[in-house]
Parts: structure tokens; sequence; C-alpha cells
């Protein structure tokens, strides 16, 4: 499978910039776009996302049918 884009999401905005500050100090700052973002409540279109990695967030969500 070709990756084309990666999109990191978090509802925590102090996570996103922990997130950016990684991608700098890993020189791969650009290659994946952060979102700040309740899971609930994706910014995008239906049925846009591949795949998806969850590390920790299952618990969190009150609905991982609808969300994912």
């Amino acid at each position: 499978m070709e990756v084309k884009n990666i999109i990191g999401l978090d509802i925590s905005s102090a996570m996103i910039k922990i997130s950016r500050k990684n991608l700098v100090k890993n020189n791969m700052y650009g290659l994946a776009d952060l979102v700040l973002a309740d899971a609930h409540k994706i910014p995008l279109r239906n049925m846009c996302i591949n795949l998806i990695i969850s590390t920790g967030t299952l618990y969190h969500i009150r609905k991982p049918e609808k969300c994912l």
C-alpha cells in the first residue's frame, strides 16, 4: 500500500505541540498533518481514511464503532 498522507489527530493542543516538536526534532516536519480535533467529530470526509493506528485511544472513545 502506498502512503499518500499521514494525519496525526489529538484532542489535546499540548499533544499536538509535542508531536510537532518531535517531527521537527526527527527531521520529519512536513511529512504529517497534525489535526486538533475530537475523534467523535473528525473534520474529514467520510470514507477518506484507509488505515487507522490508535495508541491508548479506544478507552476514551464513547462510541468507537461510530468513530472508526
